[in-house]
């Protein structure tokens, strides 16, 4: 079963063994339904935390990937972006996708820094003729953004 070999898979990322790299590698050219083999090889990259991890997500995130694929990325860009700003500038180009997933995606993604320099960037999407789903997505991002600053940075009163 795939999902079985999948989970395999993201189970030996966790184990973050830098050995494994050409194994997970190996996996991105595996054919399988939905992608699903290579989504588990990037949960599985994405673990291992190493430097050559960012680039291997960053191009899997890109344009002519599966879409289930570059949403993976994504969410493993998010894990490992924050106090990155090349992560950070990647998924803030990203977030002009024209897949409106790729788009939530990338917008979870930043929320999670928690990082106000993102937030000019994802005020854009809560406003306009945009889907009411990214429009959420955004508010939301911005709003958790905005708390997390208030928590680390309390006002004195």
């Amino acid at each position: 079963s795939y999902l079985v070999e999948a989970e395999a898979l993201r189970t030996l990322g966790r184990m973050k063994e830098p050995g494994l790299m050409s194994l997970f590698k190996g996996y991105l050219k595996k054919e399988s339904w939905n992608d699903i083999l290579r989504c588990a090889a990037l949960d599985a990259i994405g673990s291992l935390q190493l430097a050559e991890s960012v680039s291997i997500l960053k191009e899997h995130s890109r344009y002519g990937y599966h879409p289930n694929v570059r949403m993976t990325a994504i969410r493993r860009l998010g894990v490992l972006g924050r106090a990155r700003d090349d992560i950070q500038t990647h998924l803030v180009s990203l977030l002009s996708d024209k897949y409106l997933l790729v788009q939530l995606a990338v917008v979870r993604a930043l929320g999670a820094f928690a990082d106000e320099r993102v937030t000019e960037a994802l005020m854009k999407y809560t406003t306009g003729d945009l889907d009411g789903r990214l429009k959420r997505a955004a508010e939301e991002a911005v709003r958790k953004i905005r708390k997390g600053m208030e928590q680390e940075f309390p006002t004195a009163k």
